[in-house]
């Protein structure tokens, strides 16, 4: 990718030279797509931080009945919470009534 003055360096990336079955690009779709759904919420709603403990963050915001939350684990230790629809994820296992955020991990339901 080449970079520069403008309006170099606002190029966007050459996805189209990265392969259909791309890690990074799929997530980024994913990212992409909770933003674009996301956006009146994170806009308009009501933004609450928690710190759940130490170098664990959780941010919620809510409008109109409608809830998006994160949870960002930047701890050593892995974190359980109960189960919930997760639409993005990293570092972060399932288990059967259970999510594992492993540190370094993060979870958007």
């Amino acid at each position: 990718m080449t970079g520069g003055p403008d309006p170099d360096c606002r190029r966007c990336m050459p996805w189209e030279r990265v392969s259909s079955d791309n890690d990074m690009l799929n997530f980024m779709k994913r990212l992409i797509k909770i933003r674009k759904y996301a956006s009146v919420i994170i806009s308009h709603g009501k933004y609450s931080l928690q710190e759940i403990k130490s170098d664990l963050v959780a941010l919620e915001w809510k409008y109109e009945g409608r809830i998006l939350k994160a949870i960002f684990n930047q701890s050593t230790e892995d974190y359980l919470l109960e189960k919930e629809a997760v639409a993005l994820a990293s570092n972060c296992q399932e288990l059967e009534n259970q999510l594992v955020i492993s540190p370094d991990g993060f979870v958007i339901f």
